[in-house]
């Protein structure tokens, strides 16, 4: 560290250590809210369980019993619709086209004399009901949600015939029946209403909808949430007054929330509160056994903060009802055995933000800048005071820029402290070999990545800290530039290895860095250079690639992820054990023997674990501890792998060689 300012140095270590003790406050805080979210609803739909009990040859009252007894603990109880109505032989719905096959192979008996066929257009929708009751509430509501509605007396009941497709009527909603939530309670289990918004809804039918049933949690269907666009704040008021929490189910990306129109703003009218719902892909459930499906279950509750489930029964496997009741009762004893309890969710609490603390935080990212901008071209003590003084006025002013600020703060941590803890090993690593044997050398390797690992866990506490917000900690907001923190870290490792002093005599200086990286790119390139380039090249697309869902995991990765997870509880990242870690713990070693290429290569991989630490606080929907968790176990399991991968090579490397100066000289 020749020709730093030692107090300006010393500053911003100081700095660096008091953002740690703010970041180690945001993270108890943190740790203490979402640990005491632990109730968890476990929910299956109603329409879902009464195809599965009329399959088994059961009405849905028994089923519900026997599911209970698995530990489920509430139903969704969606609006009755007339595709489920003519499931259950309630109605009869066609489209025109059908109709009109069928009057051919019938004898007309009974069909209204005031309905010609010839009348009849394929585009259309009609249905048939003959129960009183039924007639009344299927007129109410077709008349309610539908621009064109005709009756016809036919057969003991009613036709309705509808302007509009089969499909779209289908799914029409037709309202929550009492039968349906009196059977629910019965059997004491809670009631999840999936309301349907309504075209041109009415305040009175907003606080309507809401009638005749006690819940928790709401899971609005369809599009759109009841009462938008304009009675959003209408909806939301009958919700508190009623103790309702606003449920929004997980899209598949797991980035944010499925697109219903007017979810955002009753979701702020609610004051940021909102209960994550996971409802797992039919495709992906199909695809999977049902083992593996409550693998998914139980750790979208562990790892994502679900805290309500909407479980689908296995209508795929050969016996669908005892599938679904073990993989049920599987799920609700993992569940309790990690400490979820089972019962009525409520909204992740979430704290409120400290400016002092934020500026903290802020304040750690300059310092660390800071100290990564002299490892890569050191500058005199006047300039670079001048610098950190600016430095420090622009976090500061990122700050109070919202959330694009926290977001630029986020990012600048994330690509600083991986960084900042891979060089600040190398620039430690010594121009004489180390004399001793295998435990000396060992040792180099297990203080080199503890002491970079301990830095990158400082630049992921000060990105979870910094943003710790409402719509980060309930996934409306997801970290930004995650394809940037993954390559510009490694790449300034890069360039500061290809950069660095030639030898003991040589001081550092940003000229002489220049001078050697202009060297370096405008030299001609060897074919087998070629080669290696196109090999770093695809190896940088499949890392950078597999961050996020462009390429698919092998079988045998997802196997190898599950024994990981049974074995540590909380599974470490492969880039970290397998790659980042062992290949700079090698550095440390190969350096101490003064095989400086081979060290500067293997220090380039092991900014990938470094990355890695830092990217799992990017995840801010994940639990802090979690994210700890993990990167111990990584930490852990890459000593040991980079212990033993030392051990195979060490009869090949143990042998010193002269640094690149000496044999010049």
């Amino acid at each position: 560290m020749k020709g730093i300012n030692q107090p300006i140095q010393i500053g911003l270590v100081l700095i660096l250590v008091v953002s740690l003790l703010a970041g180690l406050w945001v993270f108890y805080g943190r740790a203490v809210d979402e640990g005491s979210a632990d109730s968890v609803a476990l929910v299956v739909d109603l329409n879902e369980i009464s195809v599965l009990a009329r399959a088994a040859g059961q009405d849905p009252a028994s089923m519900l019993a026997s599911i209970k007894e698995t530990g489920v603990t509430a139903v969704a109880v969606p609006e009755k619709t007339p595709a489920a109505l003519h499931a259950e032989g309630r109605l009869s719905l066609f489209s025109g086209e059908e109709l009109l096959v069928l009057l051919r192979l019938t004898d007309r008996l009974g069909w209204p004399a005031d309905l010609d066929p010839a009348r009849i257009k394929p585009e259309y929708t009609y249905l048939h009901v003959t129960e009183d009751e039924l007639i009344k509430q299927v007129r109410d509501a077709l008349v309610r949600r539908v621009e064109e509605v005709q009756e016809y007396q036919l057969g003991g009941g009613t036709l309705f015939v509808v302007a509009a497709a089969k499909e779209d009527v289908a799914a029409l909603g037709l309202g929550i029946w009492p039968v349906d939530v009196a059977m629910v309670n019965g059997l004491g289990l809670a009631v999840i209403p999936r309301l349907q918004n309504l075209p041109d809804v009415s305040a009175q039918e907003v606080s309507q909808a809401f009638s005749g049933f006690q819940a928790g949690t709401v899971v609005f269907a369809g599009s759109e949430v009841l009462g938008y666009p304009h009675l959003i704040g209408h909806t939301a008021k009958v919700m508190r007054a009623q103790g309702l929490h606003l449920g929004l189910i997980e899209n598949w990306s797991q980035t944010g929330f499925l697109d219903q129109a007017g979810g955002r703003q009753l979701y702020d009218e609610l004051g940021e509160e909102v209960v994550r719902v996971y409802s797992i892909e039919e495709s992906k459930q199909k695809a999977r056994a049902p083992d593996d499906v409550v693998d998914i279950w139980a750790r979208a509750v562990r790892e994502r903060k679900i805290r309500l489930l909407y479980l689908h029964p296995f209508f795929h496997t050969a016996d669908p009802v005892a599938d679904t009741l073990n993989s049920f009762r599987e799920l609700s004893e993992r569940l309790a055995a990690e400490g979820f309890v089972a019962g009525n969710p409520a909204p992740l609490p979430v704290g409120e933000s400290h400016r002092g603390a934020d500026l903290l935080l802020a304040w750690g990212v300059a310092a660390a800048g800071l100290l990564l901008l002299q490892l890569l071209c050191p500058l005199a003590p006047g300039p670079r005071l001048i610098f950190s003084g600016l430095a420090f006025l622009a976090v500061t002013g990122l700050l109070f820029q919202g959330p694009l600020g926290r977001q630029l703060l986020a990012l600048g941590a994330a690509i600083v402290f991986p960084a900042l803890a891979v060089l600040s090993q190398v620039q430690t690593w010594p121009i004489k070999a180390i004399w001793g044997g295998f435990t000396a050398h060992a040792a180099r390797g297990v203080v080199a990545l503890i002491s970079a690992s301990a830095i990158s866990l400082l630049g992921g506490l000060l990105v979870a800290g910094i943003l710790t917000q409402p719509d980060y900690l309930n996934g409306w907001q997801v970290f930004r530039g995650v394809k940037i923190s993954l390559l510009l870290p490694p790449l300034l490792v890069l360039v500061a290895v290809l950069t660095a002093p030639l030898g003991p005599g040589e001081a550092p200086s940003l000229r002489a860095a220049w001078t050697r990286l202009r060297g370096y790119l405008m030299r001609p390139l060897a074919l087998g250079e070629v080669f290696v380039l196109m090999l770093i090249l695809l190896a940088a697309f499949l890392y950078v690639a597999r961050s996020g869902t462009i390429l698919p995991v092998a079988g045998f990765e997802l196997e190898a992820r599950s024994f990981l997870e049974s074995v540590f509880g909380v599974r470490p990242r492969t880039k970290e054990f397998l790659i980042g870690h062992p290949a700079l713990f090698l550095a440390a070693v190969a350096a101490s023997l003064r095989r400086v290429d081979l060290a500067s290569l293997l220090a380039v991989a092991g900014a990938i674990g470094q990355v890695s630490i830092v990217n799992s606080f990017e995840h801010l929907f994940t639990p802090v501890v979690l994210s700890l968790l993990r990167g111990a176990n990584g930490l852990t399991l890459g000593l040991v792998v980079g212990l033993a991968v030392t051990a195979v090579l060490w009869p090949f490397i143990r042998t010193a060689r002269p640094a690149p100066w000496e044999k010049e000289s």
